[in-house]
């Protein structure tokens, strides 16, 4: 039997939340899903969110690990679900385990444009590149070279970001282990 190791789970963690410049999470398909507006299921083999809105740049990239037995919960935890996950500097990622990468951004009208933004999908991306010279954290279809890997995408309900809204955008990921 193959089993992947920690440290492996950990390099492997490590080599994501190093990447988070180019870490974008998009929003897109603006009008009403088929089928009285329910979203369809994902799909495993999707490369882009459907008709993309815009880009927003990762502005929070961090490893960590879940809470321990008995440990106290740190001030800047990360809460998903109903689990606790503390935050790991990076230097410290082998010492403690830290095989979870935490991704945020937030989103508002006014990084994308002057109308109402609605959206029914979002997206993280991995190796985004911006054509050249474009620096804004918040990028246009127009404004994207390559949209590079899409690691994971949800299709969901409408959401609407307006001048009274902003949206906070978070991903947890693992490196799960693997036996072979």
């Amino acid at each position: 039997m193959t089993v992947t190791t920690n440290s492996a789970r950990t390099m492997l963690a490590l080599d994501l939340v190093q990447k988070y410049s180019s870490v974008y999470f998009g929003i897109g398909q603006a009008s009403a899903w088929d089928n009285n507006d329910t979203p369809p299921t994902e799909a495993q083999a999707t490369t882009a969110i459907a008709n993309p809105i815009a880009y927003g740049q990762v502005k929070t990239a961090t490893l960590c690990r879940p809470l321990q037995q008995n440990e106290s919960v740190p001030a800047d935890a990360i809460s998903w679900g109903t689990s606790t996950y503390v935050r790991v500097a990076q230097a410290d990622a082998y010492t403690q385990g830290a095989t979870y990468v935490y991704f945020e951004t937030v989103l508002n009208k006014s990084d994308i444009g002057s109308s109402d933004v609605t959206y029914r999908t979002t997206g993280v991306y991995a190796g985004l590149t911006p054509k050249s010279g474009v620096t804004k954290p918040v990028l246009l279809p127009g404004d994207v070279s390559t949209t590079g890997v899409l690691l994971s995408y949800a299709n969901k309900a409408v959401t609407t970001l307006d001048d009274e809204t902003s949206v906070r955008l978070g991903v947890l990921y693992t490196v799960a282990p693997l036996e072979a």
